[in-house]
C-alpha cells in the first residue's frame, strides 16, 4: 500500500507537455518584454563609449594648446602659391596625448591623399601599418568600423568653402573650429569656446563600392561645380539625389590619417542625420573640395558633440538649422 501512495505522489508531480508549452509560452513572452530594455541599455552603454572617446579628443585638443597655443593643424592636398599641403588629420597631432606609441610611428611627410575608388594606400610603409590596426578611442562601437578607420571628424563650419573669404568667395568661408591649411588660436574663438563645435560623430561608408548607401556614403552631382554660393550647392545636392548615383564614395571615413571630407572633416550645412544624403562637388573633390557631409550617428535621437571648451553634449536631430549653423562658426551667428 505505502508502494503505491508513494507512486502515485510521483505521477502527481510530472510535468505534462502541456505544462512544458506554456513555461516556453511565459519565458518567451517575458523575453520578449525584457529584450527592448536590454537593447535600449546596450545601446545607452555605447552612447556612453562614445562620448568617453571624444571627451578624450578633447583633453587632447587641450593639451596640444597648452603646450603649441593653438589647436592642431589639418589640411587638404593642395597648394596655395606658396607651399604644397599635404592630407594631414588633426587626429594625427591628437595622437600625441591619446597613444604616444602610434605618435611616434606616424610619418607627417607621406604625400598619400584621399582616394575616390577606394581606401587609400599609404606612400609610407608606417602609415600603411597604423592604416591596418583599429583604435577604440576614434571608433564609435554603434558604428560599423575597419582597421584604420574613424567616426569622429572636426568641423569646417558652415560654408562648403575652404579658401579664404575673397573674391567670388563666400564670407562665411573659414569660420569653423577647424581651418584648411593651418592651426587655428583659441583667441579667434570669438563666439566663445563653450558655443562652438569643434568635434562630432560622422557614420563610416559602407566600404562597398558596388552599392550606394545614401546615409552613409557621398555621392558627386555633375551639376555641382556650377554652385555660386553654399546656399546654391546645397539645393543643386537635393535636386541631384538618386538612389542610384553615376558615381559616389564608399570610403567615408576610411583613415583617421588623412585630412579632408573623405576622412576626419565635416560641416554645418545641414542639420544632424539630414534625410537628405552628402554630396560632394565632383570626383575629384572627395578630400577637400566643396562638399557636404553632415553629422551622423545611429544613436537614438541624436549625436555626441564636442565643444571648443572640451564639455560634451547630445544634440538632437531636430535641432534647428539655424541654432546648429551658429554652433559651427566660431566667429559668431551667421548671417
Amino acid at each position: 500500500m505505502r508502494f503505491t501512495e508513494h507512486t502515485n505522489r510521483n505521477c502527481r508531480r510530472a510535468f505534462t507537455m502541456l505544462d512544458v508549452l506554456i513555461s516556453l509560452t511565459i519565458i518567451g513572452l517575458l523575453f520578449g518584454l525584457l529584450l527592448p530594455s536590454i537593447q535600449q541599455a546596450r545601446e545607452r552603454a555605447r552612447i556612453l563609449q562614445c562620448a568617453n572617446n571624444l571627451r578624450q579628443l578633447g583633453l587632447s585638443a587641450e593639451q596640444h594648446v597648452a603646450i603649441h597655443r593653438r589647436f592642431p593643424y589639418t589640411s587638404t592636398q593642395w597648394y596655395d602659391g606658396v607651399k604644397q599641403h599635404k592630407a594631414i588629420s588633426p587626429h594625427r597631432y591628437l595622437m600625441a596625448a591619446l597613444d604616444p606609441q602610434v605618435f611616434s610611428q606616424i610619418d607627417f611627410d607621406d604625400p598619400t591623399s584621399a582616394s575616390w575608388m577606394n581606401i587609400p594606400v599609404f606612400a609610407a610603409a608606417n602609415n600603411q601599418k597604423l592604416s591596418a590596426q583599429s583604435l577604440a578611442v576614434l571608433n564609435c562601437p554603434s558604428d560599423q568600423t575597419y582597421p584604420g578607420s574613424n567616426s569622429y571628424r572636426v568641423s569646417m563650419g558652415i560654408s562648403v568653402e575652404l579658401l579664404p573669404s575673397r573674391g567670388n568667395i563666400e564670407p562665411d568661408s573659414q569660420r569653423g573650429a577647424f581651418v584648411n591649411g593651418r592651426a587655428v588660436a583659441p583667441a579667434e574663438f570669438t563666439h566663445g569656446l563653450s558655443n562652438t563645435v569643434m568635434f562630432s560623430e560622422r557614420v563610416t561608408g559602407d566600404f562597398e563600392p558596388a552599392s550606394y548607401e545614401p546615409f552613409r556614403d557621398v555621392f558627386a552631382g555633375t551639376n555641382l561645380n556650377g554652385y555660386r554660393t553654399t546656399a546654391d550647392m546645397e539645393s543643386r545636392c537635393r535636386l541631384s539625389a538618386t538612389i542610384n548615383p553615376a558615381s559616389h564614395f564608399s570610403w567615408q571615413g576610411g583613415s583617421w590619417l588623412l585630412g579632408g571630407y573623405s576622412n576626419t572633416w565635416f560641416n554645418h550645412v545641414r542639420v544632424p542625420n539630414s534625410r537628405d544624403p552628402d554630396c560632394a562637388a565632383g570626383r575629384s573633390w572627395t578630400d577637400g573640395g566643396p562638399s557636404i557631409i553632415a553629422a551622423r550617428s545611429f544613436h537614438s535621437g541624436g549625436v555626441n558633440s564636442l565643444f571648443g571648451d572640451a564639455s560634451l553634449r547630445f544634440i538632437s536631430f531636430d535641432i534647428d538649422q539655424s541654432v546648429w549653423r551658429a554652433l559651427g562658426t566660431r566667429t559668431g551667428s551667421p548671417d
